[in-house]
């Protein structure tokens, strides 16, 4: 009878112990539980997020802003993959020349940007239809700027559809210190420190509109540009902010040059850009503030 009692009350206090244990348990599980979902919340984008491969890959990565834009995206570099230059959009528009170097990109993964050395190097993107928007166009880059170019005029172009100023349809996405020498830049040595970003779209020089950044660029800074226009209003984003916006209505034109990449196509101003394209894209509609927000929180994961 005492080993029996003795083995009873033994046994009673292990139970009550696993009970304390169990509670205690439960107390960890729901504190590692909050812990773990406080995690998911701040957690950072996955390698795919930041380094996709396909195209599928790309469109995973896109916020539902972005998504709703598809439909109107008629070029989309993203420069990642097997396949950098590689029209992402769908439609074709692959880039069918280009001599910059696959360098380390915004996130750091090697191999998914390009270097253009500011003398030579650019890429092009055989005209094509869908390249000549009639309704409303965005020019979207992400770029990160490393010189300029020291050329006669001395501009520089990220973007540029149209072999000069008199061409239908032109649209550019580019800087220089045009606004410091009002106009007269092209026999004056290159400001570095007054150098502001712009976009235009119009016609013959005498109906473009234009947006420029008042803020100088800084090199070695990634920036997120958006050019937006819809036929009367242009606005120029850098990251999300709205720095300028202009009135002009300008019609909608075709123009048969082929789309270039960190140049202009006119030899005698090539306007070579110096830096680092991360990301490039160009829309067939205007785009407003929420979008730009998004596509500036999928580029850069702020």
């Amino acid at each position: 009878m005492l080993f029996i009692t003795y083995h009873y009350t033994l046994n009673f206090k292990i139970v009550k112990m696993n009970k304390l244990n169990l509670k205690s348990m439960l107390i960890v599980l729901s504190l590692s539980a909050f812990v773990v979902s406080c995690k998911k919340e701040q957690k950072k984008p996955t390698e795919i997020n930041k380094n996709p491969q396909t195209v599928e890959d790309e469109i995973k990565r896109l916020s539902n802003e972005e998504k709703s834009l598809l439909p109107s995206l008629v070029a989309w570099y993203t420069f990642n993959g097997n396949n950098p230059l590689e029209d992402k959009s769908g439609n074709g528009n692959d880039i069918s020349y280009a001599d910059a170097s696959r360098v380390t990109g915004l996130y750091g993964f090697p191999k998914t940007a390009y270097k253009f050395n500011g003398t030579s190097n650019f890429m092009k993107v055989q005209n094509a239809e869908s390249l000549n928007p009639r309704n409303g166009i965005s020019l979207v880059a992400l770029v990160n700027v490393d010189g300029f170019y020291q050329g006669i005029c001395h501009g520089n172009r990220i973007i540029s559809k149209g072999y000069n100023d008199y061409d239908n349809g032109r649209y550019v996405l580019g800087y220089d210190d045009n606004i410091y020498y009002q106009g007269n830049l092209c026999y004056q040595p290159v400001k570095q420190d007054f150098q502001n970003l712009y976009g235009t779209y119009g016609n013959n020089q005498f109906q473009v509109t234009s947006a420029t950044n008042p803020s100088f660029i800084k090199t070695d800074v990634w920036y997120l540009i958006v050019y937006t226009y819809d036929g009367t209003t242009s606005k120029l984003y850098i990251n999300t902010e709205l720095v300028d916006q202009n009135e002009l209505k300008a019609n909608f034109n075709t123009n048969s040059r082929d789309l270039y990449i960190g140049r202009n196509e006119d030899p005698l101003y090539p306007y070579y850009f110096n830096g680092i394209m991360d990301e490039l894209r160009i829309y067939k509609t205007k785009i407003e503030l929420p979008q730009v927000q998004a596509i500036y929180s999928t580029l850069t994961n702020q």
